[in-house]
């Protein structure tokens, strides 16, 4: 249960002045997700739909984003993280499955449910795919996860092709030791299905399925003597034949041989690191992306037609229906769409998925504005309105906290990462960070000053009202005092902490800072000098230019009540700009979100719960000044927008 030190006991229940009474739950309808910056780096999460959108997944939602609005709409009916995502040949269906073993058909133009197919595996879902052109949208296939490290395959069908109707036609178990694919075989195939992945003990690593009514038969790929067995990641039919990616980069064609069987004759140069990724094309041929920054053109006879270097390992490609333009996700959660003639390419989205998110902060002389870092070593400046990155910065080593000086100008940003590297507790000053939508291209960010006091990552930032003061907490449990005005030397210290600081806030007055430790500390010093502060009684009453602790009176609605057992870790902290309703936003270890009216002064407060679509835990939180809500996820990378 929460435990407090130094601040708790002189402010007995009330004793600041405030009735300690139960607050009102938040009213109205819930913020919804407006925007989501990212894309899952995980395999098979990419495609085209009718209308030249992108259809993709990220955490629990699915989201198609249309590049001419430069907006975006979702399918929310996961309640698990969802793994796997395809597309039908016409772009009018999705169909995505998750870690609860959910498999959700729905509209690929509009986000729209259409069904929840009865569960036909018991674990997660790794791999699905729907039916060539030739059979129209009315066949799916499902690989999923069952107990034991075992997987099974599930085949649907939909009579009508609209798939109100889907229902489960046949499954069987699977020998293989990991699936990393399922794939529909092509016109003049001597299959109908085909499973690939890593073989093991008594499975094949490529096994090709005949549908037969109820019933499904299966025989095992074989490899010609010049071809060597090796795990495959992807594959994808061209033609009568099968193409494959590997885990060497190669690419394997498989076709039928005499006698029956269907063997890999022929070995490919692809890519110069593993091919995970492949995608079908109108034209008969194929795209192929790899591990190596690659992405290649084949034609139907699998000639090399074009390849285009995009500079970061490709989880994910896609063609559109008319392969005018191919998509690609890459590890990093960006997304980029190129021309197929010309190569011209743009990236479309962005996040900070190479390593996750680890700060945010919205900018306090400009409303529309806010920043980011994360554990990918860069920092991004954002326009909530416009929904863009305005400019970035590769700092090339970890990036764990920021915040802006109050009038804009610049942006902090605190080093951390690797134990005792060399830039641990370094924190740099950003100058550019003026940047605006009008000037984003000509504008960029660059490093003025440094300075390296702390002796451990630093963990968290805040800059007192007046601009007069930064201060750095760090893992080495100080906090760091340095002035702003003089090129941010140091001139005090807070050493009063048994842990690792979590969240600094300067009151409103800049006189104070309180600051939160992971032992559950919450004490006061004075910004002035670094003087703790023994007479509590001088800030019981503060108003605080910021929310980010976890402790103290106005926070204790977030966490459960005495005589209920403890809930989830809450990870991230924010009261929205000052209003007629104040809202506190709290977000936890699972990345769920909930909002209280602020205030909380009792435990167990009515709270609004909102989705949550983020994979492991909230990173940040803040407000922007139109109100609206943003989000950052410390494991998904993703930053979301909800108003």
């Amino acid at each position: 249960m929460l435990e407090y030190s130094s601040a708790p006991e002189p402010l007995a229940e009330g004793a600041d002045g405030v009735p300690a009474v139960a607050v009102a739950p938040r009213g109205g309808v819930p913020p919804a997700l407006t925007f989501a910056h990212g894309v899952s780096a995980q395999r098979n999460v990419l495609g085209y739909n009718a209308h030249g959108g992108l259809v993709y997944s990220l955490g629990r939602t699915g989201i198609i984003y249309s590049k001419k609005a430069h907006a975006q709409s979702f399918h929310s009916a996961h309640t698990a993280p969802i793994g796997t995502l395809t597309v039908s040949a016409d772009g009018k269906y999705a169909v995505s499955g998750d870690a609860a073993a959910a498999v959700c058909v729905w509209e690929a133009t509009s986000g729209v449910a259409i069904a929840t197919l009865p569960v036909a595996h018991r674990g997660a879902l790794t791999a699905l795919a729907f039916s060539k052109p030739g059979l129209g949208a009315t066949r799916c296939a499902s690989v999923g996860a069952e107990p034991g490290g075992a997987a099974s395959l599930a085949v649907w069908a939909s009579p009508s092709g609209a798939w109100t109707d889907g229902k489960k036609l046949t499954s069987a178990a699977l020998t293989a030791k990991t699936v990393c694919f399922v794939a529909f075989g092509g016109e003049g195939a001597a299959y109908d299905l085909v499973t690939g992945g890593v073989g093991g003990p008594g499975g094949a690593d490529v096994s090709f399925w005949k549908v037969k009514g109820r019933n499904l038969t299966s025989v095992a790929g074989t490899y010609g003597e010049d071809v060597a067995s090796q795990p495959l990641l992807c594959g994808v039919a061209v033609g009568p034949k099968l193409v494959t990616g590997t885990l060497s980069g190669a690419l394997y064609v498989w076709d039928g041989v005499e006698g029956g069987g269907i063997s890999c004759q022929e070995s490919l140069k692809g890519h110069a690191a593993p091919c995970a990724a492949i995608c079908a094309t109108s034209t008969g041929g194929c795209v192929t992306g790899g591990q190596d920054g690659w992405l290649k053109l084949w034609d139907a006879n699998m000639l090399l037609l074009n390849a285009f270097e995009l500079g970061s390992p490709v989880a994910s490609i896609a063609a559109d229906l008319k392969f005018t333009k191919i998509a690609a996700a890459t590890v990093d959660g960006a997304l980029h769409e190129l021309v197929r003639d010309s190569g011209a390419c743009v990236r479309l989205l962005s996040s900070h998925a190479g390593g996750g998110a680890a700060a945010l902060a919205p900018c306090p002389a400009d409303g529309d504005k806010y920043a980011t870092c994360g554990a990918d070593g860069t920092v991004r400046v954002w326009s909530s309105k416009a929904k863009l990155e305005l400019a970035s910065l590769d700092v090339s080593y970890a990036c764990t906290a920021l915040s802006w000086m109050p009038d804009g100008g610049k942006l902090v940003v605190g080093l951390g990462g690797v134990s005792g590297g060399a830039f641990e507790g370094k924190f740099i000053v950003i100058d550019g960070a003026s940047v605006s939508v009008g000037n984003a291209a000509s504008g960029g960010l660059s490093v003025t000053t440094q300075q390296h006091n702390a002796k451990a990552a630093v963990s968290a930032m805040a800059f007192a009202p007046d601009g007069t003061t930064l201060a750095v907490g760090s893992a080495d449990m100080v906090v760091y005092l340095h002035a702003a005005n003089d090129g941010f030397q140091l001139f005090s210290i807070f050493a009063e902490h048994s842990s690792p600081i979590r969240a600094l806030d300067f009151s409103a007055d800049a006189k104070y800072v309180r600051s939160a430790c992971g032992a559950r500390e919450l004490k006061f010093f004075q910004a002035l000098d670094g003087a703790k502060v023994e007479n509590l009684d001088l800030v019981k009453d503060a108003d605080w230019a910021s929310e980010t602790s976890p402790f103290g009176y106005t926070v204790l609605g977030a966490y459960p009540p005495a005589d209920a057992p403890d809930g989830l870790e809450l990870t991230a902290f924010g009261k929205a700009p000052s209003g007629d309703a104040p809202t506190l936003a709290v977000g936890d270890a699972v990345g769920g979100v909930k909002l209280y009216a602020f205030p909380a002064f009792e435990k167990g407060a009515p709270s609004t719960p909102l989705p949550a679509p983020h994979v492991g835990a909230i990173a940040a939180l803040g407000f922007v000044g139109s109100g609206a809500l943003l989000t950052a996820g410390a494991v998904d990378g993703a930053i979301m927008e909800w108003q």
